[in-house]
């Protein structure tokens, strides 16, 4: 049975080795203990955690909230954070990065071992796709031959049906996915997207023009259901 990795970033020796002892006792796997950012990256790389338990607080030029947004770019790892504080400012940064969960130091030792495997479990369901595709946050890994390869979701200008299966088109590339477009769409759920017929799903912010029942993104044209054309004129309105 896979044994969750966690990877600890605490700048206080005493209270990293409280942690590690904790995790050590329910069977996690502390993957590496760094003080700062720097350390925490690179051992991130190496060492490929699946949770970070992050003090917001730490030694170094970045704090515990830009690191995580640092690692979330470099691999699929959920962020947990460690603080003393309640302020309201830190809790608003923390949250842009949408961590697992907060815990509030001093913690129970309780608290942060099922914070650590509710994390886990929702990671091991988004992981756990059967069509060659994670959808996680703000990206997409997409398998492109024995390798799943990164795609931002604000890259994506539009997306066309083909029967059971669906093409991804970005200012460059067409990449091809084994899902329906229905199926896409649920996986996907962002607000800046818009069905505007039964075979195209349409990014707004990559959307050049626009005139009577036509969109058009860059050279291609792409028609405007009657039945959506309420829908998507809402949304324009909105943006």
């Amino acid at each position: 049975m896979h044994r969750v990795k966690v990877l600890v970033v605490e700048d206080e020796f005493i209270v990293a080795e409280e942690i590690a002892q904790v995790l050590d006792q329910h069977e996690f796997e502390v993957v590496g203990k760094a003080a700062n950012a720097e350390e925490a990256l690179t051992l991130a790389r190496l060492m490929e955690p699946d949770i970070a338990l992050c003090d917001i607080n730490i030694n170094g030029d970045k704090d515990g909230i830009q690191l995580a947004a640092e690692l979330k770019q470099i691999s699929n790892v959920a962020v947990i954070f460690l603080t003393a504080f309640d302020d309201s400012e830190y809790l608003e940064r923390a949250s842009s990065v949408e961590p697992a969960a907060y815990i509030v130091k001093p913690f129970e030792a309780r608290n942060l071992v099922v914070a650590i495997k509710l994390a886990f479990k929702k990671l091991d369901q988004q992981q756990e796709e059967p069509d060659g595709a994670y959808f996680v946050n703000d990206r997409i890994f997409i398998r492109e031959g024995h390798r799943f390869n990164k795609l931002l979701i604000s890259d994506i200008a539009y997306v066309e049906a083909l029967g059971s299966y669906c093409d991804i088109y970005t200012s460059d590339k067409k990449i091809t996915l084994t899902l329906n477009l229905k199926h896409f769409m649920s996986r996907l759920n962002h607000p800046k997207f818009i069905r505007v017929h039964r075979s195209y799903l349409v990014n707004v912010d990559a959307i050049d023009s626009f005139e009577g029942n036509v969109i058009y993104i860059g050279m291609q044209e792409i028609p405007i259901s009657a039945s959506q054309k309420e829908s998507f004129m809402k949304l324009i309105k909105t943006i």
